[in-house]
């Protein structure tokens, strides 16, 4: 459970690769939880990891050494204040969250 808000949470995008060996997911979530015990001294107490994960594009115009595209950052600005309306919407007609 978690208990307190708001709360430090660390934040990683690796990347890129065009192929994923089986397993590969094992390895990266093992060194990041010994990483994170090293550095806090206490384990994770939830770790989300994937290879599914992209990069916005804010990110994406760092690793290009460029410029953000304006458009392209409301359009993810949109999507995101979308998905956050159905969602408390979902909650307020069921009552879960």
């Amino acid at each position: 459970m978690v208990s307190a808000w708001p709360m430090k949470i660390w934040t990683c995008k690796v990347g890129f690769v065009n192929r994923i060996p089986p397993g590969a997911d094992l390895p990266m979530r093992l060194a990041v939880a010994n990483a994170y015990r090293n550095v806090t001294g206490v384990a994770p107490s939830f770790q989300f990891s994937g290879w599914d994960d992209s990069l916005t594009e804010a990110e994406r115009a760092v690793v290009e050494d460029r410029l953000p595209s304006t458009r392209l950052i409301l359009r993810e600005l949109d999507a995101e204040i979308t998905r956050l309306m159905t969602y408390r919407e979902s909650v307020r007609r069921t009552g879960n969250l």
